[in-house]
């Protein structure tokens, strides 16, 4: 005699690995990386997340929040870092951008997992001075590929 499985049954499995949105249509979970910063405020200059040398076989940036508070916030990835917060001829992966009103803050969230090849590091800068009294901040999550 063989088992025959409910249809029930393939609902909740499928149900457990997917999740819901706000109108019920399937939506796919992002995974939180198991290596984190979150840097309040961002210090002036620009500031190593990851070194290229300790991403030997690659970087999956897995989540990402940026506060840019009245000015911007900037995450580049490269083999080199950039020279200053602004450096347009290095690779910006990840922006915000603010203007928000006193009172007020705004947050720019990475909207899909990316992919670092090896040998590229991650920076962010910021044009927010630190001692600004609303500085910049980042948030990321991320694993190095074994």
């Amino acid at each position: 005699m063989t088992a025959s499985r409910s249809p029930l049954s393939d609902m909740k499995a499928e149900s457990s690995a997917k999740s819901f949105d706000s109108i019920g249509e399937i939506m796919d979970a992002v995974k939180v990386g198991d290596r984190f910063v979150s840097i309040y405020p961002i210090p002036s200059g620009v500031v190593t997340i990851v070194d290229p040398a300790t991403n030997t076989r690659g970087l999956l940036l897995r989540t990402g929040l940026i506060a840019p508070a009245n000015g911007s916030v900037n995450l580049f990835a490269g083999a080199v870092a950039p020279s200053n917060a602004g450096d347009t001829t290095k690779a910006i992966i990840f922006s915000g951008n603010g203007a928000s009103a006193v009172g007020s803050a705004s947050e720019v969230v990475l909207p899909y997992p990316l992919f670092i090849p090896a040998g590229k590091g991650l920076w962010v800068g910021t044009s927010v001075p630190s001692d600004s009294a609303r500085a910049a901040g980042i948030a990321l999550t991320w694993d190095l590929l074994a």
